[in-house]
């Protein structure tokens, strides 16, 4: 791979649109021939045709996972011909209609493990491309073709990844991590010695118990997971004098040509940044 990983530098936060992706509010006439609910079902559709008008629902400040439609998208998003939501999502189709001939078609996606894990992402993108040719707008070559690019791909990345934590000495580094970014973590060859909810639900208990098992791990880098937010994080890294890193898990699309792999290696440049600090 040409591209090296500390030398990408994505914007900070998490910017959820695009250049060809536009938000509320819109016009009555605005038209788009497929509606999604974040930046990484689209970052899946834009591998296989980046030229799609793509609606996004989840806008600025919202969590790409869960959150309200507002009055002025339901309409545009009947008038889509396909709509991607995560499965655990299915709250919005009554909001849309349901079944009725005034709604798109309803796809829901399925992840088993943690977004960032590549074979997830794949998953994903198998599953867009089944969607996009049930509905018409991509041919099924296209997509057996598209599929083993992004393969061949995201192989690559990975070994990329790989050697730069092999060369960095960050395999079976002990880690305490957000119970989100758990699998990537696994993924990465770090040690998962603890993982942790949000602070919202956590417990004093909980957070007690995670100290205890970090100091045992002698632990001196903590996992958060970017929508969750880095509170809880930053209370056990000051108990424990350790350096926080934020793992996001829905990517940039602004300039990006692969956001999915981009994204990857924006969260393993913070990574290695803390690990040369410890």
């Amino acid at each position: 791979m040409k591209q090296n990983i500390l030398g990408v530098t994505l914007l900070a936060g998490l910017a959820l649109g695009s250049g060809g992706c536009r938000r509320a509010p819109m016009s009555p006439t605005d038209t788009y021939t497929v509606a999604v609910t974040n930046s990484y079902l689209q970052s899946a559709l834009g591998e296989f045709d980046k030229s799609l008008e793509v609606f996004q629902m989840a806008g600025p400040g919202q969590c790409p996972g869960h959150f309200d439609l507002q009055p002025g998208q339901i309409e545009t998003i009947r008038r889509c011909r396909l709509l991607l939501r995560f499965d655990f999502q299915s709250g919005l189709d009554e909001k849309l209609g349901g079944s009725s001939k005034a709604a798109p078609l309803i796809v829901g996606i399925k992840v088993d493990s943690g977004l960032c894990v590549p074979a997830s992402y794949l998953e994903v993108c198998r599953q867009a491309s089944e969607a996009l040719v049930s509905a018409g707008i991509l041919e099924p070559d296209v997509s057996r073709d598209r599929m083993a690019t992004i393969e061949q791909r995201l192989t690559a990345t990975t070994a990329e990844i790989d050697r730069a934590l092999s060369e960095h000495g960050l395999i079976g580094r002990p880690v305490l991590c957000s119970r989100h970014q758990q699998a990537f973590c696994d993924h990465l060859g770090l040690k998962v010695a603890g993982a942790f909810t949000s602070s919202d639900v956590t417990s004093p208990v909980e957070i007690d118990q995670a100290i205890q098992v970090a100091l045992g791990e002698q632990v001196k880098i903590i996992i958060a997971n970017e929508p969750e937010g880095r509170r809880l994080a930053d209370r056990l890294a000051t108990r424990l004098d350790a350096e926080v890193v934020v793992f996001a898990n829905f990517p940039t699309l602004a300039g990006q040509e692969t956001p999915f792999d981009d994204m990857l290696r924006e969260n393993v440049r913070r990574l290695l940044l803390a690990g040369g600090q410890r």
